[in-house]
């Protein structure tokens, strides 16, 4: 987060931007996602990191089994770096869940103002941590605890059920965004299209073509998977190609992006090759597809994104895309 925040300090852009007022989630707005018992569980997790100091890792598949202790489910640092078991790799401190909350209350008071008709501002960024697309209804993973754009997503469609609707979330992270497309899987107001490298061991694991849904959600569930190594021309390709047209089918009431920078070429997890400025080059089509569709509501959430350096350059760049005037 400080890489991204200097990446806007750097370019001089503080002066065109408003800061929105910082608040924290409510326990009932996180129950738009998640289960009160994986909430609980978190909350108790972080209490017990808060008394013994640490970082506490999740126990497998990132879930609570009812029946124990959060304390007797946890893993100890020393354990969990050996082991190789999915949600492992997710930990918590003394001051996570203050942290996660806050990220989503912010995510919030964003949405608050796009959607506030006496309010010109209709698009905005939201530079916090820890990301969430990797958040399913009752776990964690992906070093997500609580899963940030589809909460704005649900907190959205509740703000104004008259102007939210129908919401596209856009996925531009390495990673495939599972633990959006569980929340959503059988919902037709959300259209979720996520582009991202898809390959034996690579991590999550899905993100298939032929995962499009179930039920009143088949259809609206549409995964472009892309080899290791992709770059800025294959991600154009999946934007012009998939997503504008089905944006275009689905006229959505707001664009969310799930914008993470780990398809950056540099960053030491992703293995793509995206050129940071390319995600600038993005954001400024995504605003016209706003503009063109949902009266230029649109929303970014930092995901992912592992090298300073790149964040810097790359968020940096998608803020001033986001402020400059479109024939700047």
């Amino acid at each position: 987060v400080t890489a991204a925040l200097a990446g806007v300090t750097l370019r001089g852009l503080w002066p065109r931007l408003r800061v929105v007022p910082e608040r924290s989630a409510t326990d009932a707005e996180l129950l738009l996602c998640h289960t009160r018992e994986h909430i609980e569980g978190l909350e108790a997790a972080a209490r017990y990191a808060r008394a013994n100091g640490g970082r506490l890792f999740l126990p497998p598949g990132g879930c609570f089994v009812s029946g124990l202790s959060v304390e007797e489910q946890m893993l100890p640092e020393e354990v969990a770096q050996y082991t190789d078991v999915r949600g492992t790799e997710t930990y918590v401190t003394g001051g996570s869940m203050q942290v996660a909350r806050a990220a989503v209350g912010s995510l919030f008071s964003l949405v608050d103002v796009i959607f506030d008709v006496s309010d010109p501002i209709s698009r905005g960024i939201s530079l916090s941590r820890p990301p969430g697309h990797h958040a399913g209804r009752d776990r964690s993973e992906g070093f997500c605890l609580v899963n940030c754009v589809s909460l704005a997503a649900a907190y959205a469609r509740q703000r104004a059920p008259l102007h939210a609707r129908r919401i596209l979330i856009f996925d531009w992270d390495v990673h495939h965004g599972n633990g959006t497309q569980e929340l959503f899987w059988e919902d037709s107001s959300v259209l979720f299209v996520s582009v991202h490298r898809h390959e034996a061991g690579f991590f999550p694991g899905s993100g298939a073509s032929d995962e499009i849904g179930k039920g009143p959600g088949r259809g609206y569930t549409i995964n472009v998977p892309l080899p290791a190594g992709y770059g800025d021309g294959c991600l154009w390709a999946a934007c012009v190609e998939v997503l504008v047209p089905a944006a275009r089918r689905f006229q959505p009431d707001l664009l969310l992006v799930s914008a993470g920078f780990d398809a950056a070429a540099g960053d030491p997890i992703g293995g793509a090759a995206v050129s940071p400025s390319f995600f600038a080059v993005l954001s400024r089509e995504l605003r016209r597809l706003a503009e063109e569709l949902c009266h230029g509501r649109l929303l970014l959430v930092l995901e992912g994104g592992y090298s300073e350096e790149v964040l810097l350059d790359a968020a940096g760049q998608v803020v001033q895309a986001l402020v400059d005037d479109d024939d700047d």
